[in-house]
Formats: C-alpha cells, sequence, structure tokens
C-alpha cells in the first residue's frame, strides 16, 4: 500500500509541528570524561536503563546494550562509544581544550568505513522503518582538559509522525516522496537531509495505525 505525494504534502506540515514539539531532546548524562594514558581518552555516558526504541505515543527514546555513539570534534571524527551495561564508552582522539565535542547517535544505521581522524561525513538512509524506528540526535559539550564531569543533551533531528490508514490492513505501508537519505556531518556539525528522495516503509502497530520517524522536508 503506498500513500502518494499530495496527501503527503497536505498533512505534513501540521504533524510535523505537532510532533517536533513532542520529539524535541534526549537529555543524557556525560557523567565523566577520563584522560588514559599515550594519545587517546576515555569517555563514559551514563545513560541508564532502555534499549534504543521509540515509544508511539510519546516518543520516548530509550536504548539497549550495543548501541553506538560517534564522536566528532567540530572537524572530523575521533571515536565511537558503544553501550555495555547502562554506558555508553570507548576511546577517542583527545580534543584541545576550549573544544566542542559532538555526540552522534544515528539509530546503528551503517555508516559504512569511517576513519578516527580522517573521514568527515557519511550518510544513512531511513527508509526501511518496519521493524524499528530510526532515531537521529545530536548533542555536544565543550572540551576543558581540567573538567572531568560533564553534562550533555542530545537533540532529536528527526520527528515521530503518525499515520492512521483508511481502512484496517496488515500489508506494508510505505510513503513515497519522502527524503530518506541524512548526511551526517563532523566537519560542520549537523545531521541533515540530503534532498533525495525515495519511500518510508512505515512501523506498524496494528491494523491500522503506523509510526515514522521522517527528516526534515523540503
Amino acid at each position: 500500500m503506498k500513500y502518494n505525494r499530495n496527501l503527503k504534502a497536505i498533512a505534513l506540515l501540521l504533524m510535523m509541528i505537532a510532533m517536533m514539539l513532542s520529539l524535541t531532546k534526549c537529555g543524557k548524562n556525560a557523567d565523566k570524561i577520563d584522560t588514559v594514558g599515550g594519545d587517546m581518552m576515555h569517555i563514559s555516558l551514563h545513560v541508564g536503563e532502555g534499549r534504543h526504541n521509540v515509544t508511539p505515543n510519546t516518543g520516548e527514546v530509550s536504548f539497549e546494550d550495543g548501541d553506538v555513539i560517534y564522536v566528532g570534534d567540530g572537524s572530523t571524527y575521533i571515536g565511537t562509544l558503544t553501550r555495555v551495561s547502562e554506558t555508553f564508552g570507548g576511546d577517542i582522539i583527545p580534543p584541545s581544550d576550549g573544544t566542542m565535542i559532538y555526540f552522534y547517535f544515528v539509530g546503528n544505521l551503517d555508516p559504512g568505513s569511517i576513519t578516527a581522524g580522517t573521514t568527515t561525513d557519511f550518510t544513512v538512509s531511513i527508509a526501511d522503518q518496519s521493524s524499528k524506528m530510526p532515531v537521529l540526535a545530536l548533542g555536544s559539550v565543550m572540551f576543558d582538559h581540567e573538567i572531568t564531569q560533564y553534562s550533555c543533551e542530545l537533540y532529536n533531528q528527526c520527528g515521530l509522525v503518525k499515520f492512521v490508514t483508511s481502512f484496517a490492513t496488515s500489508t506494508t505501508v510505505t510513503v513515497e516522496g519522502m527524503s530518506t537519505i541524512a548526511s551526517v556531518s563532523f566537519a560542520t556539525p549537523s545531521i541533515t537531509p540530503t534532498g533525495e528522495t525515495g519511500g518510508v516503509t512505515l512501523y506498524s502497530e496494528g491494523n491500522a495505525a503506523r509510526w515514522a520517524v521522517l527528516l526534515p522536508q523540503a
């Protein structure tokens, strides 16, 4: 089943406004940043219980072990944090004092081959949401080597939208004409749609209600 673009264009603007208000940010504590030997620095972000998932109706975002956060220094990718026992942890290339460090969560979508100290950007597709809705979020803190405890919030760069079919159906529902490719930039810290369009396969909740995480649309 497919919704045509005209229906999407009429309905999406009103839904995006309401949805953005309910899914603006998810606060996570960056409790410790400890310097370690050699040329790397260890970061631990404590996020508590839960799993990477979006709760329909509330837009609540949570995580599960194995989820990853990519870290940038405003220029390049500098390391990855992986969640184990309620904590994201990993080693990164140490930034300079006064440098903003950025945390990117892209719902475990595949970034392809990336290299710390070299990669400036990658792209991901949010087209297939039939089994899980992919959250894209970005947060930042300013680094100071004398500070060992930080606070950080991740702001969602996407929105949660509910679609209700005109009749109950168990078949797959796709909304066409949507921007489905997001560019994740470490050089100009951002997560933005590239302008490419395709179809979003919606997450199913019953035979009528469908959900999707959507990028800002042109």
